[in-house]
């Protein structure tokens, strides 16, 4: 399989990754130099085995192989086992012709080559696969272009990696870092991958070099039979400059950057949207399936992660479909018409100087469930997923909920929620204990009542009620502001959020007038 639609070239070389299917095997081979109906070039043929790589070089005359190496030639390479990433490179320059390989992952390189003083000057390139069906190749770059393959995967624990606290789940076993994702300790592994069903989840790093790509396991999604079409989108913003892209069907990678003036660059990366009535709470020990899950970041060879910017404070933000962002974008309340990066609870958690878990089901209720068969907020929000408890071990200042819209509510709900929070032990970056702020509803003012909680714990001067309907006051009535009288858009959400900045920063600062049901 030749590549001719260019000129041929000289300098033939190209980069690849192929994974192991079983113990031994065969890769997809490279070809290079050749002329333009595949007669006459170069092959390099590679087998894999325990050990490592058996490397054949052979030269292509009138259709013929001939073997120009003298035989297989050895390649160590530590860690080989079925299933894992082999980095390959090929390249011919002058009379000399080179192929090395690694783990991915940044072992370093093990190679050979060879010389033929009969090389020809310049031909096309592309890829031998004579009696190797169902081999597929990723990441390929052909004639000299730099290669994702070119570049080093990075882990997902890497502690130059923020993540949004409290809607990440990851897979590691050992303690939550000030990262939020699981790290290792003593006899225990690391995370493999990090997940979350929550739009508006979000990480935040800097990276140097031109390029960056992120890799994801699509399994998942694939598992749920989650229509291509619904698949998650994702926002992320290079330098502050905003891209919108779809996790796509094919291959296990996404390519976020090229070309890039060569520095530190700043990523915020958001899942922008999910399918809202597929699976988000998984059973029986079994993941979600709507998820966007993440496996790691690839950056050029050589560049580095660095701390990113990020405000002092932390907090998590629980809600319902408003929360969630539901039709801020349109009327689809499943999956087009959202947009869980632009709410009134990402940018009231900005107005608190804050980094924010946002944690939003469209439906839920104090005691009913709601989309993707997440249950009630009281047996649902303290758990990432089924049977999974959420990890309450890092700082949190402010512990917000804005739930009440989807059914009633009672003091004695809140006053048990409050009670279980405590019970966490919380304590904010400053040592306190976190401050609590229950807002109500936003049109029917349910879900703030703390009439028995304050009774029954008169000395708590770290609870506060915050009356969302007040916040509202009429905008969500406005088609300017509100597709359908409820969820509020885009602008809705700017409109919506300050209003209710000031409202909490009263309310924080002692001179927020009490609801009628607290008098």
């Amino acid at each position: 399989m030749l590549y001719t639609d260019g000129v041929p070239q000289a300098t033939s070389e190209m980069r690849w990754s192929e994974t192991t299917v079983g113990t031994s095997g065969s890769f997809i081979g490279g070809a290079a130099r050749f002329d333009a109906i595949g007669a006459n070039g170069y092959i390099v043929d590679v087998l894999y085995n325990p050990t490592g790589l058996t490397v054949y070089f052979d030269k292509v005359i009138s259709g013929t192989r001939k073997d120009i190496g003298k035989g297989g030639r050895q390649l160590a390479i530590s860690g080989m086992a079925p299933g894992v990433k082999i980095l390959q490179h090929f390249k011919i320059t002058g009379t000399t012709l080179s192929y090395d390989a690694c783990l991915a992952g940044g072992s370093t390189p093990a190679e050979t080559s060879l010389t033929d003083s009969s090389l020809s000057s310049a031909g096309y390139y592309g890829f031998f696969v004579s009696g190797k069906a169902g081999m597929e190749v990723d990441d390929v770059w052909l004639a000299g272009a730099k290669s994702n393959l070119d570049s080093q995967a990075i882990s997902i624990g890497n502690s130059n990696i923020f993540y949004s606290p409290g809607n990440w789940f990851s897979n590691g076993a050992g303690a939550m870092t000030a990262n939020n994702i699981h790290g290792s300790a003593a006899g225990t592994s690391s995370s493999t991958f990090i997940q979350t069903q929550n739009q508006g989840a979000y990480l935040k790093t800097v990276f140097g070099g031109t390029s960056l790509s992120i890799s994801f396991d699509p399994d998942p999604l694939k598992e749920g039979k989650v229509p291509i079409q619904e698949w998650p989108v994702l926002r992320y913003y290079i330098d502050g400059k905003s891209t919108n892209v779809q996790v796509p069907p094919t291959g296990n990678s996404l390519t976020l950057a090229t070309g890039l003036v060569s520095g530190n660059h700043t990523l915020t990366l958001y899942t922008l949207r999910l399918k809202q009535s597929g699976d988000k709470w998984g059973a029986d020990g079994k993941s979600p399936t709507d998820v966007f899950r993440l496996t790691g970041l690839k950056l050029d060879d050589g560049a580095s992660l660095f701390t990113p910017g990020l405000m002092p404070g932390r907090a998590l933000y629980y809600g319902d479909s408003i929360t969630d962002g539901v039709r801020a974008l349109g009327m689809d309340a499943d999956f087009a018409g959202m947009d869980g990066t632009v709410t009134a609870a990402q940018l009231v958690a900005q107005s608190l100087n804050c980094e924010v878990g946002i944690i939003g089901f469209g439906g839920q209720a104090w005691t009913h469930g709601g989309s993707g068969k997440v249950p009630g907020f009281l047996s649902a929000w303290n758990f990432y997923h089924n049977a999974t408890p959420r990890d309450f071990s890092q700082p949190l200042d402010y512990i917000l909920e804005n739930e009440g819209a989807n059914g009633g509510s009672s003091p004695a709900n809140t006053s048990n929620w409050v009670t279980a929070v405590r019970a966490l032990g919380t304590t904010g970056t400053d040592g306190m204990p976190t401050k609590i702020i229950c807002i109500s509803a936003f049109r029917n003012g349910n879900g703030a009542d703390l009439s028995i909680y304050k009774a029954d714990h008169p000395s708590d001067d770290r609870v506060f009620s915050v009356d969302g309907a007040a916040a509202n006051n009429g905008l969500l009535s406005d088609e300017r502001f509100s597709l359908d009288n409820l969820h509020p858009t885009k602008e809705g959400h700017i409109w919506l959020s300050s209003r209710l900045a000031v409202l909490i920063h009263d309310a924080l600062n002692g001179n927020n007038v009490a609801k009628n049901n607290e008098k």
